[in-house]
């Protein structure tokens, strides 16, 4: 008569232990593809762009802050290597504006603020601005899509004309547009001095 083993077939039958974590050892592979950083993209360094000169326009309250973008360019998205145009903080206003509409995917580099508590033409806002205005030119034109995009390459190369012209909705332009323009000039005027008895002043 068979008497069972004490248990050595049991211990025998049962799997075996896993390894250690700190012991398993995976093998590295780059399975042929490029060392690229996920969170950038390839700069497009073929386009400088500065911003410079805030000078005021006017006086009153239609008075206005204008800057100076300077851009230098190898890209022949571009029409000349040098450029330069005279920009309202409005204007920098619509490019953003636009480029948010055209790339809903791409994330655009925010303005400074536009309403400020302080005298808007003080040297030290001024120079605040140029600095964040300049930050996001630099941005935009890095971007290997937004710095050769249509209205980029616009609004670095025409001061004037119809190209910059027609940037605007019909309803600015023309015998209309004076017209709405002047009731629209109205209502931005009593708004701004309201601004600017309460709470500082908004400057375009």
């Amino acid at each position: 008569m068979m008497q069972a083993d004490n248990g050595d077939d049991r211990d025998a039958a049962a799997p075996a232990a896993p390894p250690a974590y700190e012991s398993i050892h995976f093998e590295s592979s780059n399975s042929g593809l490029p060392d690229v950083p996920r969170d950038e993209f390839a700069k497009n360094a073929s386009i400088a762009v500065s911003v410079t000169n805030p000078t005021k326009v006017g006086d009153g309250l239609s008075a206005y802050a204008v800057y100076t973008v300077s851009t230098k360019t190898s890209d022949a998205a571009y029409k000349k290597s040098e450029m330069i145009v005279v920009r309202r903080y409005s204007d920098f206003q619509w490019l953003r504006g636009r480029l948010s509409s055209l790339y809903p995917g791409v994330v655009i580099f925010p303005l400074p603020e536009k309403t400020v508590t302080t005298s808007p033409f003080q040297s030290d806002f001024l120079e605040h601005r140029r600095g964040g205005l300049q930050d996001f030119m630099k941005k935009v034109v890095e971007h290997p899509t937004l710095g050769t995009c249509e209205d980029v390459v616009m609004f670095l190369e025409e001061q004037g004309g119809s190209s910059w012209d027609q940037r605007a909705p019909w309803y600015s332009r023309g015998a209309v547009g004076s017209a709405i323009g002047a009731m629209d000039s109205w209502f931005q005027s009593i708004n701004t001095a309201t601004e600017t008895w309460s709470t500082g002043a908004g400057m375009e």
